[in-house]
């Protein structure tokens, strides 16, 4: 009894390194999924109504109102609030926006490249990215531009993944080189 016992230590310990492999993949699969569904909510952006509505508000109320109502309709799924505050008071949230408003294009989220990078010291997940955007510029021109950055991620309450962080490698660069197009031609 004791001999068939021992016989059955390796399979025992191959199902519990191949249960952890699963876990594992299953987990990074989940952050990269998260990651890339904001940066598609991020970087496709087609209108630019939220802007005109911030610049006629006039009391804190109602622009705090609009603000909420974004965040709600665009970004709850995918972002924390505490994120989305930071890059609404940096202005970042909507540089998509802008785009569209400055320079009549539409930008779509095509794919990205999304790698772990590192750990934080709570032990968060936080993955570098290369995202592909394909902008369609007022003539029906497609250029495609590469944002990289990373991303933070947490679970929230409903134990579900979200960006708590992103951090755009060259902040308004898309901005930028947009405009160095339309302004070249």
């Amino acid at each position: 009894m004791n001999k068939k016992f021992y016989a059955f230590i390796p399979v025992i310990l191959l199902v519990l390194v191949f249960i952890g492999c699963v876990i594992f993949n299953n987990s990074a699969s989940q952050h990269q999924k998260a990651a890339s569904d904001f940066l598609k909510e991020y970087y496709s952006a087609d209108d630019y109504k939220i802007l005109d509505e911030i610049k006629t508000v006039t009391d804190i109320e109602r622009l705090n109102a609009i603000s909420e109502s974004l965040y709600q309709e665009k970004y709850r799924e995918t972002l924390t609030k505490e994120a989305y505050e930071r890059l609404a008071a940096n202005r970042d949230i909507f540089e998509p926006e802008e785009i569209v408003k400055d320079f009549g294009c539409t930008l779509e989220f095509e794919n990205a490249e999304i790698k772990k990078h590192a750990e934080t010291v709570k032990g968060n997940p936080v993955y570098s990215y290369n995202a592909r955007i394909k902008a369609t510029l007022p003539n029906n021109e497609i250029k495609e531009f590469i944002e990289t950055g990373t991303i933070e991620l947490v679970r929230d309450e409903d134990n579900k993944w979200k960006v708590s962080r992103l951090n755009i490698a060259n902040r308004r660069n898309l901005y930028k080189s947009i405009e160095k197009i339309i302004s070249d031609s």
